[in-house]
């Protein structure tokens, strides 16, 4: 068993060096430049060219990847998702999501994790929760309610993923159960959470206005800006005034 295991991690190992390889070969600093200034936080990445890179991926799908156990492309998403590279993290997301037929409930403890551990950026959360999180909601794996530990964590990007993951569910659940749900996250002091939750709130408005529009009015005077903004950015001027803070 030992030797099994030493040699499925001496495995994903190789592949993930093969694929780190590839990526400081053909990395691009003016596509970094590109896309800094959309991360104040830093954006760590390679700058790789998005063509190039999915024709890569394919080709390491056909000789590697679809020739592994979930465990072992598990260890192989650690490896590519802790670098704290951007396109590394987001290739973790697009392989640990080729295994979603097997998906259980322990895994989401696994995507707690790497949020908990390696995140850095809200393109790390949301990539994620767009690509893989929503799964475990649509195949009935989790309740919304199982992420409850997340909006404690120590983390500022678990925290956001929790209102970022709810938007994908909002035709699936009731939405005033969702806001009641992520309201405690209304006093979080990261403006990183204040912004998925004004975004979520804003999809949750097209949605059923009327709950939305309650739990403004109720936490206007003290919620952080950011989350109004964001939560009335498709409102009418003359609908955004009524939700301005009192002095």
């Amino acid at each position: 068993m030992k030797n099994y295991l030493r040699r499925r991690l001496m495995n994903t190992q190789k592949i993930y060096k093969e694929i780190k390889s590839w990526c400081e070969k053909n990395a691009d600093p003016k596509i970094v430049q590109k896309y800094s200034r959309y991360f104040k936080e830093g954006y760590d990445a390679h700058g790789l060219d998005s063509k190039k890179l999915d024709t890569e991926f394919e080709k390491w799908g056909r000789e590697y990847i679809e020739k592994l156990k979930f465990n072992e492309a598990k260890e192989l998403c650690e490896l590519l998702y802790s670098s704290g590279k951007y396109e590394e993290s987001a290739l973790a997301v697009r392989i640990f999501k080729r295994y979603e037929s097997e998906f259980k409930k322990s895994d989401l403890n696994i995507l707690k994790k790497w949020l908990d551990k390696y995140a850095t950026t809200w393109a790390h959360t949301d990539v994620m929760c767009w690509e893989v999180i929503k799964l475990f909601y649509f195949r009935k794996i989790i309740l919304f309610s199982d992420l409850k530990n997340w909006m404690s964590s120590k983390s500022i990007w678990t925290r956001r993923a929790v209102p970022v993951s709810f938007i994908k569910i909002l035709d699936k659940e009731k939405i005033s159960s969702l806001l009641d749900f992520v309201r405690p996250l209304i006093e979080d002091k990261e403006r990183p959470v204040h912004q998925g939750m004004g975004w979520f709130f804003r999809e949750a408005w097209k949605k059923e206005p009327k709950p939305v529009e309650k739990i403004l009015m109720e936490i206007k005077d003290y919620a952080p800006r950011t989350i109004i903004q964001y939560a009335t950015e498709k409102m009418s001027k003359a609908e955004k005034l009524k939700y301005k803070a009192k002095k």
